[in-house]
């Protein structure tokens, strides 16, 4: 506004000066006419000469006027750029018409505000839930999840999310336990349900039913079309097959479809070695003949699911030496040679069960091959 008022102004000075020089190149052009006529043999002198002394004695009060304006412009004009706009201030904005979008934390504090007022909202914990997996929040997702399967029971997908948020929560690198249960009852409702079914065959493989878990992976494996999500499914049928002392399949012979048509390949396994000692701080003749030892490396980034494990069965001498490498990956594309850092820790289970553990070790971050020592201790009871 301020801008046009500035434009207006500068064209009306500009437009005064070009008149007030027109009307003074006016006068001038006049007196020289009755100059030249004055100067010719047959002009009437007398009256020529009057007209041009009246000329000259023409009142300028008109041109000053002009003049005055113009000077006034530029004043008047700054008087009132400061009056009536300078001081002026931009209208408040009414909070209910902001458009701005909350953030992350803002949005989640107004979810469990609203959660607070009707717990029973059920797509609001499952979205509470959801976004605390999200944040790595597991104990949080974990309990909207139990709140969301008492207003929706039989809910396979619901049960499976559960199960999956508790063994994170847990951080065993487990799902024996309460998830296994819950992923029991998710494929009792849902046989097909493909999540389920994955991570219902790893309680099967933990819990040493390699037949069960071999069976169930294949057949999940014929239900997805993702040639990823096969090559995982079918290291994990090898490696249950390895236990029963099968031999390995390859994709053609479960489903009969070669996959290296579509471009996709696993990557090769690297020749890289970890080697890793673990020693006692306590008495070994205390261990049953049952203890198992589980070495585990996991990503730095807190995912529970570790990288790669080693199983060892008693009898054990000690020290133990293990050796990892990308044999012991649990998934195809997620290879251990594929993390420059991961974290290093073990533990020991009287019954054999992950989740029984009695002994365990701190954590070590390994950054090379070099050799790394865990220090296993009693856990109180």
């Amino acid at each position: 506004m301020i801008d046009h008022i500035w434009f207006v102004l500068i064209g009306l000075a500009v437009t005064m000066i070009t008149y007030v020089l027109w009307l003074r190149q006016q006068k001038q052009s006049k007196k020289a006419w009755l100059l030249k006529q004055i100067q010719s043999p047959n002009a009437d002198k007398a009256n020529l000469v009057a007209a041009l002394e009246r000329l000259n004695q023409q009142p300028l009060a008109k041109h000053k006027a002009l003049l005055l304006i113009l000077v006034m412009i530029t004043p008047m004009a700054l008087l009132l750029q400061q009056l009536y706009f300078d001081n002026q201030q931009a209208p408040a904005l009414d909070p209910n018409q902001q458009s701005e979008t909350p953030d992350l934390a803002t949005a989640i504090r107004q979810l469990e505000a609203k959660l607070a007022n009707n717990p029973d909202d059920i797509q609001g914990q499952l979205l509470y839930a959801q976004s605390m997996v999200a944040m790595k929040q597991y104990d949080k997702a974990a309990k909207a999840y139990e709140k969301a399967n008492q207003l929706q029971p039989d809910d396979a997908a619901l049960l499976t999310e559960w199960a999956e948020a508790i063994a994170f929560r847990d951080n065993t690198g487990s799902f024996l336990g309460q998830p296994s249960n819950l992923l029991k009852q998710a494929i009792e409702i849902n046989p097909k349900h493909q999540k389920a079914m994955w991570l219902y065959g790893i309680v099967l493989y933990e819990q040493q039913q390699f037949e069960s878990a071999e069976l169930m992976w294949t057949e999940l494996m014929t239900m997805v079309e993702s040639p990823g999500v096969q090559s995982t499914l079918l290291k994990q049928i090898n490696q249950a097959r390895q236990a029963l002392g099968k031999p390995s399949l390859s994709a053609v012979d479960i489903n009969g479809n070669d996959n290296s048509s579509t471009g996709t390949t696993t990557a090769a396994p690297s020749n890289a070695q970890y080697s890793v000692t673990l020693t006692l701080d306590g008495d070994a003749t205390s261990l049953p003949e049952t203890a198992t030892v589980f070495v585990f490396a996991r990503s730095t980034d807190g995912m529970p699911m570790p990288i790669a494990a080693q199983k060892i069965t008693a009898p054990f001498t000690w020290p133990i030496t293990v050796t990892l490498n990308d044999t012991h990956s649990l998934q195809s594309n997620r290879l251990l040679s594929h993390f420059e850092v991961f974290n290093l820790s073990a533990l020991i289970s009287d019954s054999g069960a992950i989740e029984d553990k009695s002994w365990e070790s701190e954590t070590l971050t390994a950054q090379d091959n070099s050799n790394k020592t865990l220090i296993l201790k009693r856990l109180q009871p």
